[in-house]
């Protein structure tokens, strides 16, 4: 057997673009870029997630780390059609772009970025996003969108394949809002991973 068991406290969301300490009134004047290891080092188990951790190595004792890719939201950004919400990217309807075709492309060419950390001791492994709303009113979101939309697409052959031809989201089960989700998130993850 390769690799060891990891028990792990994870730092979440350690804003590496901060220009001041993480904490000002506990560490005045600190560098940002050592706060993290300097003030928290007596922990038992440490790591940090965030989009760029370049700076979590660049210390005396560096931090086990997790990246965060941003599939889905960089696509969108790229497609068009996203938003800021607070914490995460806004999708129309809340609807993320899992089945739109040029997806898969846009997911093979933002994975070769993966490909730099590839033989980092201190990478724990990555994230393809945060936050991806795809819960019980997904289908219903789905199929709110414009009817030249892939998602909208996907989501009423969902549909049709379950309730027949004349289907509409009025004939949505509470089977089906699960299974859907299902689908997209297995879909998802046959692309962007």
């Amino acid at each position: 057997m390769r690799g060891s068991h990891v028990l792990l406290l994870l730092l979440g969301a350690i804003p590496l673009d901060a220009t001041e300490p993480v904490d000002v009134a506990l560490k005045p004047g600190a560098p940002w870029k050592s706060y993290p290891t300097r003030t928290v080092a007596d922990l038992p188990a440490l790591a940090a997630s965030a989009p760029d951790t370049t700076s979590f190595r660049a210390v005396a004792q560096p931090l086990a780390y997790t990246r965060i890719w941003n599939f889905m939201s960089s696509y969108g950004k790229r497609r068009g059609g996203t938003y800021q919400q607070p914490g995460h990217t806004g999708y129309p309807k809340d609807a993320i772009f899992v089945f739109d075709p040029e997806f898969d492309a846009f997911c093979d060419e933002h994975a070769r970025q993966l490909a730099a950390t590839k033989d980092d001791p201190w990478l724990l492994g990555h994230f393809t996003d945060n936050e991806l709303p795809l819960g019980r009113g997904a289908l219903a979101s789905f199929l709110s969108l414009p009817p030249g939309d892939a998602g909208f697409q996907a989501a009423r052959a969902f549909l049709r394949e379950r309730h027949g031809v004349d289907a509409t989201a009025s004939a949505i089960t509470d089977a089906d809002k699960p299974d859907h989700g299902r689908d997209a998130y297995a879909t998802f993850g046959k692309t962007a991973a």
